[in-house]
């Protein structure tokens, strides 16, 4: 489980640090104020992969058509002010004592015939090499590479590289894959395809874990009764209310989409933490306290750690009414991204559930304002 983080040059992040994360975790702040850049650096801290990178710039709507067009441009937003000559630095350490770091660096200007060498010295695969070298243009100002490299207790274990041109993208792997933990990252307005999420529901049916699906949809509808899966022309979910038939869960809106990737992501076990961007999306508030209990004593049940963004007041109450009620404050805690009124940078302030209380019974800010 993760308990601190320093991030350096990543997104809206110049340098900030956080500590004392728990078992569910609750950032609060402004529209705009870095929340979904915080979970996409978290992901990358589990996850440090060329695979992660790609994900990212698709969900900021980041086509890789757009990478080969303009190379030069193509990782800039990763990196804090798009600045070139600093390296992204994602720092962390977890309740193992075991340090680790992910570090994200851009190179614009490279030497053809050391790259060339060194792609001979790691490989014998001259397929490989031929491609990468079909797409090297000789001017260097028209190529970049993105390096992603991650350390465990000064241990590089990840070296991999993104390079691109205007003849295409190529990876470059000098040490395979490695994740620190297995993550989860469900990000605003992501629509699972019917046939994953009927995967996903069959495995948890199997382990006899499905029945928790079931109450976190009652949750958001309690007229719902039944959930199968069936493969009719394709493998989707089905539901089905008091009195009526089953019906494709596709019928039901995105919030239903939402939850049931929320929980089977965790009563699937696939995950060590999940991510989750606007938790609050198509969750009526009247039903926001019983589903932040539910999520409490899923996450304990499976051992899974949450982090999850809101700007929503109500639901940030919602977490609060629960954490003081059933005496949750060791397993849940509250930040909130704001920035430093003198230097603008972003920092992540610790909230326990009292002060939380305060700042809410007496109109105080709480989400950056």
């Amino acid at each position: 489980m993760i308990k601190y983080i320093e991030i350096k040059n990543f997104r809206c992040f110049n340098k900030t640090k956080a500590k004392g994360f728990t078992k569910i975790n609750l950032i609060g702040g402004k529209n705009n104020s870095g929340k979904t850049a915080l979970l996409e650096a978290l992901l990358l801290m589990g996850e440090p992969s060329l695979e992660n990178i790609i994900h990212l710039l698709r969900f900021r709507n980041i086509d890789l058509d757009f990478v080969q067009a303009l190379p030069q441009k193509g990782w800039d937003s990763f990196f804090f002010l798009e600045e070139d000559t600093i390296d992204t630095s994602l720092f962390f350490g977890a309740t193992d004592n075991k340090i680790r770091e992910t570090i994200l660096k851009r190179t614009k200007d490279y030497n053809y015939d050391l790259l060339i060498e060194d792609l001979e010295s790691t490989t014998k695969d001259e397929h490989f090499i031929n491609h990468i070298t079909d797409i090297l243009p000789d001017d260097a100002k028209l190529t970049s590479i993105l390096s992603v490299k991650a350390s465990e207790q000064d241990k590089e274990i990840v070296d991999h590289e993104l390079i691109a041109s205007k003849k295409g993208i190529v990876t470059k792997r000098e040490k395979a894959g490695y994740n620190f933990f297995n993550t989860h990252f469900i990000p605003t307005g992501l629509k699972l395809k019917s046939s994953e999420l009927a995967q996903r529901y069959d495995k948890a049916q199997l382990q006899g874990n499905d029945i928790s699906l079931l109450e976190a949809f009652k949750i958001i509808d309690n007229t719902i009764e039944d959930i199968e899966s069936f493969n009719i022309g394709h493998h989707a979910l089905y539901v089905k209310r008091k009195g009526q038939k089953f019906m494709p869960l596709s019928l039901y809106g995105d919030a239903m989409n939402k939850v049931a990737n929320i929980i089977l992501s965790i009563i699937g076990n696939e995950s060590n933490i999940i991510l989750i961007d606007e938790i609050e999306n198509g969750i009526h508030h009247e039903n926001q306290e019983t589903f932040w209990k539910m999520l409490f004593d899923l996450a304990n049940k499976y051992n899974v750690q949450v982090f999850a963004t809101s700007h929503s007041a109500e639901m940030i109450e919602a977490f609060k009414n629960v954490v003081l009620q059933h005496n949750l404050e060791a397993e849940g805690t509250y930040f909130e991204l704001l920035r430093h009124p003198k230097t603008n940078e972003i920092i992540m302030q610790k909230l326990s559930a009292p002060v939380l209380e305060n700042k809410i019974n007496h109109n105080r800010p709480m989400r950056g304002e």
